[in-house]
């Protein structure tokens, strides 16, 4: 991820990528958000606009109750 530390955003639903039609978070103001998303030298995300390709996650089950790292 590269930072922007001088961004400021206003978090919404609409501007996220997520596939959730609520935030908790809705209409709070922040300073800073990131200017570019990468994994594994792909970029996922360049100055908000979404660049990944459909499929690329993976969905990871875990069983209720366990912690995240062992």
């Amino acid at each position: 991820m590269l930072w922007d530390p001088d961004k400021e955003v206003t978090l919404s639903v609409k501007t996220h990528h997520m596939r959730v039609d609520y935030n908790p978070y809705e209409g709070r103001t922040l300073k800073g958000a990131p200017a570019m998303v990468l994994s594994r030298g792909e970029v996922l995300v360049d100055h908000g606009q979404w660049k990944g390709k459909p499929g690329r996650g993976q969905f990871v089950k875990r069983q209720p109750g366990r912690p995240l790292v062992p």
